[in-house]
């Protein structure tokens, strides 16, 4: 994988790529991460595309609900100047009989005058209610953008023969075969995003913008920096060298003007070997406070023989068949599937309807089941690939093993110092049962810098000029 991304590196710099531009939109920038992801990577055969949220069926079975957010929140009302825009994860977990969003809520409630931007969560708007503060709903913006192409025909014509060029280099460079349209169709959904996202933001117009996924929110920070407004990107999945969303080795003579100006890491862990589009002292470490918060009040129990496999959104078939592989050949442990978020919505009907009896010691861990960190704090093993999970069970002491599957070269770092060890899928079982592996004792900082939320809030003082 990371031969692949220093290909693409190599290209973007070959045929100057960032600077692709319609409308005064860098049109690659805006859509770097989905050719990789959603359509080199999979055309390649390296990963199963991500998975997509069936939003139009979701949409359809809540269009009353929708349809009253697209009209009562739009640009004519309800838009009021903030301090603070936070377009938050749409990653909610259900902690203390209540939705939280793990990566924002800890430090938000020392902010005043924040608006939220709340987007529809798997497509569905029930989840808008969560959350205290102002809200600005991105639906009415959404249709507009879906709308608005209708009525540009010059600006689809230059979309088409960027898109085709852009093609013919990928298909040709990598000998895959790539869709023309699905990037041509891309292409004009970010356009018209950026059209919609330039009113919104002019009309709140905050002092700072907050994001945690920054490649999903490239509109809103396009038309912050237009307006001069600094973009905060508060981590909240790894960073590794190649790792394509923040590694931009060539871009040192390039303006990347979709990227945020700051971004907040979880600790020192994360700069390493990866080169940032932004000036380094922008590059901040700031800890995790829903880490150090459970870390801090709960104490680990270990239960015995208990291993947690944890799934990501690109390998989440071939995670899944490992859980059924490891529990039929440890009939004393018990396995626990943790899913991926993100597959959350069709995991019973793309897994389980594909296999026969599951084993008695399986355990499918989904959105109704216990957060994340109860399993890591009860589990005496943990596997997976290269998900930030594994950092999170490393801090709780987990003993570590990282399956030999597409991706694993990317958490090199953790297996060279001794925090996780390296095996092929039909080792795992002799490896745990031979009993070598030691829980780890290490210190959590590492990876996740205490004192967090004062780390967060005085810097985003500093950068909004706002006091605290």
């Amino acid at each position: 994988m990371i031969s692949v991304s220093n290909k693409l590196c190599k290209i973007e710099q070959e045929y100057n790529l960032f600077d692709l531009e319609v409308n005064n939109i860098k049109i690659y920038q805006h859509t770097r991460l989905y050719i990789y992801h959603s359509l080199l990577l999979p055309a390649l055969g390296i990963f199963s595309p991500p998975a997509i949220f069936p939003k139009y069926r979701n949409i359809a079975n809540n269009m009353f609900s929708y349809l009253l957010h697209s009209i009562k929140h739009n640009e004519f009302y309800g838009l009021k100047k903030c301090e603070y825009l936070l377009i938050g994860s749409k990653r909610l977990e259900f902690i203390n009989s209540n939705y939280i969003d793990i990566y924002n809520d800890y430090y938000l409630e020392y902010l005043k005058n924040v608006t939220l931007l709340k987007r529809p969560y798997r497509g569905i708007t029930n989840f808008y209610k969560f959350g205290n503060n102002d809200k600005v709903y991105e639906d009415y913006f959404n249709i507009k953008a879906k709308i608005l192409p209708y009525f540009y025909s010059k600006t689809n014509q230059q979309i088409e023969k960027i898109a085709k060029d852009l093609t013919d280099i990928l298909n040709r460079c990598f000998d895959v075969k790539i869709s023309l349209i699905k990037l041509r169709n891309y292409f004009l959904s970010i356009n018209y995003k950026i059209i919609t996202a330039r009113v919104l933001v002019k009309q709140v117009h905050p002092k700072v913008i907050i994001t945690n996924s920054w490649a999903g929110a490239t509109p809103y920070i396009q038309a912050a920096k237009e307006l001069k407004i600094p973009v905060i990107e508060i981590q909240h999945g790894p960073t590794y060298p190649g790792q394509i969303t923040y590694d931009y080795p060539n871009s040192f003579n390039t303006d990347i003007s979709i990227f945020p100006d700051y971004v907040f890491l979880f600790g020192d862990f994360w700069k390493k070997n990866i080169t940032f589009p932004i000036k380094q002292e922008n590059v901040i470490s700031v800890g995790f406070p829903h880490f150090e918060s459970f870390k801090k009040n709960v104490s680990p129990q270990r239960v015995k023989n208990q291993i947690i496999v944890l799934s990501q959104n690109v390998l989440g078939r071939k995670l899944f068949d490992l859980s059924i592989y490891l529990s039929k050949k440890l009939p004393s442990f018990r396995v626990i599937y943790k899913l991926h978020p993100k597959q959350y919505f069709n995991w019973k009907k793309e897994l389980l309807d594909k296999i026969g009896d599951i084993p008695e010691n399986l355990i499918f861990a989904d959105e109704d089941s216990k957060p994340l960190y109860h399993y890591l704090a009860k589990s005496e093993y943990q596997i997976g690939v290269f998900s930030t999970a594994l950092f999170e069970g490393i801090g709780f002491g987990l003993k570590t093993i990282i399956c030999k599957l597409p991706g694993w070269e990317n958490v090199k770092e953790i297996i060279n110092n001794n925090y996780a060890v390296l095996a092929e899928k039909d080792d795992i079982p002799s490896l745990i049962q031979n009993g070598k592996l030691k829980e780890l004792d290490i210190d959590s900082e590492k990876f996740f810098k205490n004192n967090s939320i004062n780390n967060i809030l005085s810097n985003i003082q500093k950068i909004s000029n706002v006091k605290i």
